[in-house]
C-alpha cells in the first residue's frame, strides 16, 4: 500500500515558499499532478523526446529567464513588474511509481541515495519541479549543485507550518 501525505503536508505553501524564495510572483500558482509511470513516460517521449518515465517533469509558462537564479542575477521579474492577480507559473507532473520505489530502494533525496517516507519524496520532487518553473536547472555540474543547494537549504516539510497544521486539525 502507498504511503500519502496529509493535506497540510501537501499544501501550496511549500512550492510558493520555493518559487518566492528565487524570485517567483508572491501571486504565482501552479498545478501540481500526481500520475502513474505509463502517464508519465508518455508526457516525457512527447515533450523532453526521451524514452520511459522519470520521476518529476515540469511545464513552465513564465520565460525562466524572468525569475532571478541568484540575488546578484535580479531581473524584470513577473513579481516586480507588479502583477496582481493569482499568476499561473506552470505544471509539475509527478510519477508517484518513480516516488515510491525511489524512496523505498534509498534512490531518494537530492542525492539519490536516501531511504525516507514515499510523502517526503513526493514533496522533494514537488520542490524541484517548482525550482524548476523558477528557472533552475541541472543541465551542468555547477548548475545542479548549486539546484541542489537551493533544495536542501529550504526542505518541503519545512513549509508546512504549525500554524498551518493547526488549521487544518480544526
Amino acid at each position: 500500500m502507498a504511503e500519502s501525505a496529509s493535506p497540510q503536508q501537501n499544501s501550496p505553501h511549500s512550492l510558493r515558499a520555493h518559487c518566492v524564495a528565487p524570485g517567483a510572483p508572491a501571486n504565482g500558482e501552479a498545478v501540481l499532478t500526481l500520475v502513474d509511470d505509463a502517464t508519465i513516460a508518455k508526457l516525457n517521449a512527447t515533450h523532453m523526446g526521451k524514452r520511459g518515465p522519470t520521476d518529476v517533469l515540469s511545464f513552465p509558462l513564465i520565460d525562466p529567464r524572468d525569475f532571478p537564479v541568484r540575488a546578484s542575477a535580479r531581473s524584470a521579474s513577473a513579481r516586480q513588474r507588479g502583477v496582481a492577480a493569482q499568476l499561473p507559473i506552470g505544471d509539475i507532473v509527478i510519477s508517484v511509481d518513480r516516488a515510491i520505489e525511489q524512496a523505498r530502494d534509498g534512490r531518494g533525496g537530492t542525492d539519490g541515495a536516501t531511504k525516507h517516507s514515499v510523502a517526503d519524496e513526493v514533496r522533494l520532487l514537488a520542490v524541484h519541479g517548482a525550482l524548476h518553473l523558477c528557472g533552475w536547472d541541472h543541465d551542468t555540474p555547477a548548475s545542479q549543485a548549486a539546484m541542489w543547494r537551493e533544495q536542501d537549504a529550504h526542505p518541503a516539510r519545512a513549509y508546512c507550518s504549525n500554524e498551518e497544521e493547526a488549521h487544518d486539525e480544526r
